[in-house]
């Protein structure tokens, strides 16, 4: 083995992969000396894999032999190739707003990961994964973000102290994932190490910690376990209120999940004010067209169906959807949430003429703008299953309850109480056919 052919396999070593085009990069910024047309001589080393994934040839090194490669080489030259792979694969992340993530995006993602821990300390890879982990997550990448903060995790337990405030974020940002997919058990512990580092680094009643009573609390809420969530989320409310003041964001937040309780157990005429309260404030803090305006709306106007107040749901719905489509067009995120809302709200009532529209309207616009995965399409699925289910169209009901557990699987695996649920629907189904 020649000195170029070394320098080459030396730069290689550090890409866990490569194809022709990379190597070509590579050998490009690097200069090795090394032919790059003789790149077929090279890959026929015994020691360089080669496999096929959509038709392309992608290389690498055996892990011994890449190794004792990196070994040798100059560390200063290491750190070169590694930063350079990973400005190479930043380059091939989705922009922050994305709606599809691809699985070039994956690739760049898991591969920039490495790279940057390779060249930089825990705190710049920290920073920089927390920045562009968001569009994944609500891109419902929710397997591949949850081993890549299990990653972060351990990198950050070795290095840092063990009330470092980055282990209470990545504690925190690792238990939503979890909750997200329906892993209540393993969120669970993570919310609690996040409370207990933001107590012991903030203090007990920083608005961090109020934060994080919310979403341990929302995280027992689902799990029907009120009188925690209860406790939580009224400590919340009174760090929130003594802090920053009886009309802050948070207050509204907390306003909203505790009238969530609240309704959850039929107490009607206590959620009803809260509901209200967070309403006003959030109206004046974000405008009447914001999401987060919206949302506690459609939590009102749920309350009122479950008290048959149909009139007053029906109106806040349609209000709502008129002030969306003006605001952001007729293909909107949120156009298709109050579609689907307001649909809902007609089947529970048996109007399914006015449903069925309202629900088809609403996929057709979450497949365009959430992709054919996301988790809100199988909702609207499910949900339109159902409609066609209790009017007797089995035909119609079988392939949408089918398309909805497929997603969920693939999505938030097959434990999930979603994915059990929808399994549940579709074997209902099946006896009614029979």
């Amino acid at each position: 083995m020649d000195r170029s052919e070394k320098a080459a396999l030396e730069v290689l070593s550090s890409a866990r992969f490569w194809d022709r085009d990379l190597f070509e990069t590579l050998l490009t910024k690097f200069d090795t000396g090394y032919p790059r047309h003789l790149f077929t001589e090279l890959m026929k080393h015994s020691f360089i894999n080669e496999t096929f994934i959509g038709g392309k040839a992608i290389y690498s090194i055996h892990q011994l032999m890449s190794k004792n490669l990196q070994d040798f080489q100059d560390e200063e030259d290491r750190q070169r190739v590694h930063e350079y792979l990973f400005e190479y694969y930043s380059g091939q992340l989705p922009e922050k707003e994305a709606k599809i993530i691809s699985e070039q995006n994956k690739t760049a993602i898991r591969e920039a990961f490495y790279h940057q821990n390779e060249h930089k300390d825990i705190t710049e890879l920290s920073v920089w994964f927390y920045d562009v982990a968001p569009v994944f997550n609500r891109n419902a990448q929710y397997n591949l973000l949850v081993d890549l903060y299990k990653k972060l995790l351990i990198l950050q337990e070795e290095v840092l102290d063990s009330n470092h405030t980055y282990l209470a974020t990545t504690c925190y940002r690792l238990a939503g994932l979890y909750q997200d997919q329906g892993k209540y058990a393993e969120a669970e512990p993570l919310y609690l190490r996040d409370l207990k580092i933001s107590e012991e680094v903030l203090g007990s009643d920083h608005p961090d910690v109020a934060t994080t009573c919310n979403n341990l609390a929302g995280l027992y809420r689902i799990q029907g376990k009120y009188g925690e969530a209860e406790l939580l989320f009224m400590r919340a409310l009174k760090i929130w209120e003594e802090v920053l003041g009886p009309n802050h964001k948070g207050v509204a937040t907390t306003c909203n999940n505790l009238a969530n309780i609240y309704r959850d157990r039929g107490k009607y005429t206590e959620a009803e004010p809260l509901y209200i309260r967070a309403l006003k404030i959030e109206e004046e803090v974000l405008g009447p067209n914001h999401k987060g305006v919206a949302i506690i709306r459609d939590n009102l106007a749920v309350l009122y169906n479950y008290q048959g107040k149909y009139a007053e749901a029906e109106q806040i719905f349609i209000g709502d959807l008129e002030i969306f489509e003006e605001t952001f067009g007729p293909n909107h995120e949120e156009v298709a949430w109050t579609c689907h809302n307001l649909a809902n709200l007609y089947r529970d009532q048996s109007k399914y003429s006015q449903a069925e529209p309202l629900y088809i309207r609403a996929l057709k616009i979450r497949k365009e703008v959430l992709g054919p995965n996301h988790p809100d399409v199988a909702t609207t699925c499910k949900d339109l299953a159902e409609l066609y289910r209790a009017q007797g169209k089995y035909a119609e009901a079988e392939p949408l309850y089918m398309r909805a557990l497929k997603i969920r699987e693939e999505i938030l695996g097959p434990d999930n109480p979603d994915t059990i649920n929808t399994s549940s629907n579709i074997e209902n189904l099946l006896k009614l056919k029979d």
